[in-house]
């Protein structure tokens, strides 16, 4: 089997129960076809297990082996001193060596940019009760004899791509504490359900624009499909309107609004990663209407994003700030939230 995560975001969505039936569907066929798709799927059902039976037998040899298999391929630096480099914490020869590391290996530095972003949402999602936790397991293993901490090392040459098996495993832990909170709802889900409306502002306006004589001549039978596709949307019927406002798309790509409203069909049937990926290519639309509601639902979406959720914070200090956006005091309302 191949020794990196390929399929993360399939398998994450697939645990959080945010596929659809026929995504569903595909995924139990990969599962009988595809042996390496079937490996990837078992290991990441230990991690999500290892969340569920939280001190667990399993979660401390999943440490274990993460930390031995570490040792012996020479990664260099335990949990603990991670964290601590990120908390500005670590000592300075080893703060040096670590640097210097991220300088010679971009697959490390990209592990240790997913760790800083990991951390960050912890920090926003009860940081210490989380970390409290992580540190009673860690204590526990270590008095059960599971860990052995080595406070010595030789510098070990890396081979260039090192995110292999074992730098995975490494990860194990915190991917783990990153998976608890997707089953318990913080701040940034409690912004995001009471400050969410599936209409935007613009939407009566914009339906007014498409009803009058002479908007978007000789589109003829596209143009009556998008329509409709608008009209689903405001009736609530978000499958419809995606899949209309999508065939409009593949003839006019440029349409920003049309973007914008698939982004946000996306985002009422809650697949946000797909609306956020069809929302941030027109953050920086030229037209503001287009902008400035983008840019609170997209912050929206990033809410239901662990990883992306400093990213929300950034989105919405800048709505609240800007007079001109409709929805400036929802923005200043969830950042009272957050603190």
């Amino acid at each position: 089997m191949s020794k990196e995560f390929t399929n993360i975001e399939l398998l994450d969505d697939w645990f959080r129960g945010a596929l659809t039936e026929t995504q569903k569907e595909e995924m139990q066929q990969r599962l009988a076809s595809d042996d390496e798709f079937k490996a990837e799927f078992e290991v990441f059902s230990e991690m999500v297990a290892g969340v569920k039976t939280t001190g667990d037998l399993n979660l401390r040899q999943a440490i274990a082996k993460a930390h031995e298999e570490s040792r012996r391929q020479g990664f260099l630096f335990l949990e603990d001193d991670m964290a601590d480099y990120h908390e500005g914490k670590l000592n300075d020869d080893k703060a040096s060596l670590l640097e210097r590391r991220m300088q010679s290996d971009e697959a490390f530095a990209k592990a240790m940019e997913q760790r800083r972003e990991m951390l960050e949402g912890i920090r926003t999602q009860g940081d210490l009760e989380l970390k409290a936790q992580i540190k009673k397991m860690h204590a526990h293993a270590k008095a059960g004899g599971v860990l052995e901490e080595k406070t010595t090392s030789r510098v070990v040459a890396f081979r260039q791509r090192v995110l292999r098996w074992s730098a995975v495993a490494a990860v194990a832990l915190l991917a783990i504490a990153g998976a608890w909170w997707y089953f318990t709802p913080g701040k940034y889900d409690e912004a995001f359900a009471a400050h969410y409306q599936a209409n935007p502002d613009m939407l009566e306006n914009y339906m007014d624009v498409l009803e009058s004589p002479g908007f978007a001549l000789g589109k003829g039978e596209a143009l009556k499909m998008y329509r409709a596709g608008m009209q689903a949307y405001e009736n609530g019927d978000y499958a419809e309107a995606e899949k209309r406002i999508a065939a409009w798309l593949e003839q006019n790509p440029s349409d920003e609004n049309a973007q914008l409203f698939l982004g946000l069909s996306y985002m009422a049937q809650q697949e946000y990663k797909k609306a956020a990926r069809q929302l941030e290519p027109i953050l920086k639309s030229q037209n503001p209407t287009v902008a400035r509601e983008t840019k609170y639902y997209l912050a929206l979406a990033w809410c239901k994003m662990p990883f992306k959720r400093d990213a929300a914070r950034k989105l919405l200090e800048e709505i609240a700030v800007d007079d001109a956006s409709p929805y400036q005091q929802q923005a200043l309302a969830m950042l009272q939230l957050f603190q």
